[in-house]
């Protein structure tokens, strides 16, 4: 019978050490010692199988757990998962870790019983082995990416720090600032200086930074003052010349304090909004604040999203605005911050933030009574996939008295699902009682989509995978889903964790054949790389299948997108969701 100890395969954000392979090596040999071959284990499985084990103590977890047996048919490894309290990885003294690992032999004794396996020496030995361990020496190794990531964050700390004091140091910028600082309460600096030469990166990605000015207006008037505008736009302007960078993108923000902020409004500016685009977003902006401040139907409905950005595309020629559940900051260097921080930066704006701002844009014209002015917005978020703009339209059409126009747009939300519900609103009442209302009824909802395509071929493993896996140097592929290649690896690390067999799942994003299929990344304003691939994947898996989200795994890179996942089942479905969004 074979016997396969791959550690501890998980480890927690922040633990500082991780077992070494020379751990792995160890217990593997101390256990495979104490641990005999079983005569019931093999008449059950046959003589070929094997018994795979590792152990994880994830945060949360109060008691041990059990997960499995997992069977791998093609590879005949029938794989257990042992589950122990919540344990953080950081000291060096291997003693520190004999409680854990004491845990470890009890659970994994139960394990051999429930396989028929002789567990008496394991248990017999234990205290010995334990006392061994602590003693050895190469067991631990430090992971030093949280000390990596902490000193690339104090580089950035540093730089930001160093350009706040070229600011401050300016003698019109430090006047302008004093000047306010007498009627208003303000927090002035810089959030983030990406600094070129400390980065990789092409043209202002490496070389940008954001400046922040957060104002307290305590003020109930809804107004946004002459003099503190004014003296924003200057502060920004002289900002500019200062720093010299490749581009600069300037947060002017209200908000009701400078702590713990209930609500904030901010307006986005770049060097190109100076020159005069800046008064478009200003008006905008002026619109939204008396709401924000003082309507409570507006405030009751955005209580959970009560933080807005305004800003102009120079692409599209039009200002976007849309609400966010916590202020954005622009305080992450480009290529780490979420999609909607990289559109508004990259000025890619897409379907995602279309749809947002068609949205937010239309119920501000309908809470200030403007429904003509209310329909071009909603009926742009309509376009970019959210139907429950449709019946917005509807209700403006309705109001305005056009009840065959708001009929037809009823009809249409309908048709792609939007809840007939919504047609008890007031806004309806006139459109109720009309002959047309009666047609609504008979609509149809939402059809339903096509099923995804099949894969093609079906999914079918040769009989003899485990012996193609050890003839081919521990790696096996197979071609026939092009584009995407599926791999079969035996003794993988990922993430300085070890695992018996691994199945992982290949693409070039670039494809002229993934290409179509990146339009949907595309659309939301952020590069259809390996990296965005893998985080849609990801995400997708999670959601189709969450039972299986923790045997997910990545290792992609621009240019390629790498998914991995621990069994062939998993591998199936992964393969099928990737086939979904790709064919």
């Amino acid at each position: 019978m074979k016997l396969s100890f791959s550690g501890c395969d998980q480890y927690e954000a922040g633990d500082r050490y991780q077992f070494s392979t020379g751990f792995e090596e160890w217990w593997a040999k101390e256990l495979g010692k104490r641990i005999p071959d079983s005569k019931a284990f093999e008449k059950e499985h046959g003589k070929s199988w094997g018994l795979a084990f590792a152990f994880r103590a994830p945060g949360g977890n109060r008691k041990p757990r059990l997960l499995g047996p997992f069977d791998e048919r093609h590879l005949k490894w029938r794989e257990w998962y042992i589950e122990l309290p919540s344990f953080r990885y950081k000291s060096p003294d291997p003693k520190a870790y004999v409680p854990l690992l004491r845990q470890f032999l009890n659970q994994l004794a139960i394990v051999l019983e429930r396989e028929q396996v002789d567990a008496t020496k394991l248990r017999k030995d234990s205290e010995l082995l334990l006392q061994r361990f602590a003693s050895q020496r190469g067991m631990l190794e430090r992971d030093d990416l949280e000390d990596f990531m902490a000193a690339e964050l104090k580089k950035d700390r540093n730089r930001a720090m160093e350009s706040n004091r070229l600011l401050k140091a300016d003698s019109d910028i430090g006047g302008r600032l004093k000047n306010l600082r007498r009627k208003y309460q303000l927090k002035f600096g810089v959030a983030f200086d990406a600094a070129g030469k400390q980065r990789r990166g092409k043209d202002w990605l490496s070389d940008y930074v954001v400046v922040d000015l957060t104002v307290a207006l305590r003020s109930k008037k809804g107004e946004i003052p002459d003099d503190l505008y004014r003296n924003a736009i200057e502060i920004f302007k002289h900002a500019e010349k200062i720093l010299k960078r490749s581009r600069t993108f300037f947060c002017f923000r209200m908000a009701p304090d400078l702590k713990g902020q209930a609500w904030s409004l901010a307006m986005l500016l770049g060097s190109r909004d100076l020159a005069g685009r800046h008064e478009l977003i200003r008006h905008t902006a002026a619109e939204f604040l008396p709401l924000m401040i003082g309507n409570a139907s507006f405030k009751a409905q955005y209580r959970d999203v009560a933080h807005t950005l305004c800003l102009y595309s120079h692409r599209d020629k039009c200002i976007y605005a849309f609400a966010f559940e916590a202020a954005i900051e622009f305080n992450e260097h480009y290529r780490d911050s979420d999609e909607v921080e990289q559109s508004v930066l990259s000025d890619k704006c897409g379907e995602d933030i279309l749809g947002m701002s068609g949205v937010h844009l239309g119920n501000l014209n309908y809470w200030l009574k403007r429904d003509r002015e209310a329909i071009p917005h909603w009926q742009r978020a309509a376009d970019a996939g959210q139907p429950e703009a449709l019946m917005c339209i509807a209700g403006a059409h309705a109001r305005l008295g056009n009840l065959e126009q708001a009929f037809r747009f009823c009809k249409r939300a309908i048709e792609q699902g939007v809840s007939r519900k919504l047609l008890d609103d007031p806004d309806f009442a006139e459109l109720r009682r009309h002959p047309l209302f009666a047609k609504l009824k008979a609509t149809p909802g939402t059809k339903r989509n096509p099923p995804p395509a099949p894969l093609s071929p079906k999914w079918a493993m040769p009989k003899n995978l485990r012996e193609l896996v050890e003839k081919n140097d521990g790696m096996w592929e197979d071609e026939r889903w092009k584009p995407v290649l599926l791999t079969v690896v035996s003794d993988k690390s990922i993430r300085g964790r070890k695992i018996p067999w691994s199945w992982l799942l290949e693409f070039d994003p670039y494809d002229k054949r993934v290409k179509a299929a990146g339009k949907q990344i595309k659309a939301r304003g952020v590069e259809p790389d390996g990296h965005a691939w893998s985080n849609l994947i990801e995400k997708e898996f999670a959601k189709c299948h969450p039972e299986l989200a923790r045997q997910f795994d990545s290792d992609s890179e621009m240019s390629t997108c790498v998914v991995s996942v621990k069994s062939e089942s998993a591998c199936k479905k992964l393969m099928e969701l990737i086939w979904s969004l790709i064919v």
